[in-house]
């Protein structure tokens, strides 16, 4: 009787301990609920995949302000096939069904023959965290777009002056020389670059964004 008396006791002390666990966790739910209400989302992220006659050639990921223009360029080793992608995200109100529309204007050009071309300016909405695409030609090949955005909250995003940088026909730099000799070079403030790890020679540079990440070139970098 005496050894069952203290299993008893000890039966009753953890589940003690368990409920004051989870009163613990109850506890903090209405604060963490409380805080993240108050994290209101300031950013877009724009997820895009580019499409060469079927292939995916490049997955783009950036992150950028509502409404601010941000831009992508892959930068081929040979020049020709390089893409450059401006995009600009705005709310645009909701559906019948409360879920929030993404207003995507955007601008792609491509390197061919030695200068940038602007293929195309296509304008869309679509449901938000829903994809859209847009499909169209060049003389390098049939190209597809697929753009997706997701609401995100960054800290400190509405106090970033970002700008877009040089114009959308104009190279950028991705090396080195005398005058400039780190990048982003001078007059570059809101543009980063980095080399893509994939072993193509490929350049992904970034503009206008808070970060721009490529999983197939591999690369990641965001404007200083």
């Amino acid at each position: 009787m005496r050894w069952n008396h203290i299993k008893e006791i000890a039966r009753s002390a953890v589940l003690g301990c368990a409920l004051v666990f989870v009163g613990g966790i109850q506890a903090t739910q209405p604060a963490a609920a409380a805080a993240s209400s108050r994290q209101q989302a300031n950013t877009y992220q724009v997820e895009l995949a580019i499409v060469r006659d079927g292939k995916v050639i490049a997955t783009p990921k950036v992150t950028v302000l509502f409404g601010k223009p941000a831009r992508v360029t892959l930068t081929e080793k040979a020049g020709d096939g390089s893409l450059r992608v401006q995009v600009t995200a705005s709310p645009a109100g909701k559906l019948a069904n409360g879920t929030k529309v993404v207003q995507f204007n955007a601008v792609v050009v491509e390197r061919i023959a030695g200068a940038w071309v602007i293929l195309a300016e296509p304008s869309m909405k679509v449901a938000e965290s829903q994809a859209g695409s847009t499909t169209l030609e060049s003389p390098l090949g049939s190209l597809r777009i697929d753009v997706r955005a997701t609401e995100k909250y960054v800290a400190g995003a509405e106090s970033k002056n970002l700008r877009q940088c040089g114009a959308l026909t104009a190279d950028e730099p991705t090396t080195l020389s005398d005058n400039c000799p780190s990048l982003p070079c001078p007059g570059k403030e809101n543009c980063c670059s980095a080399p893509c790890s994939d072993g193509s020679g490929r350049t992904m540079t970034c503009c206008g964004a808070i970060e721009c990440c490529d999983d197939i070139c591999g690369a990641c970098c965001s404007p200083p």
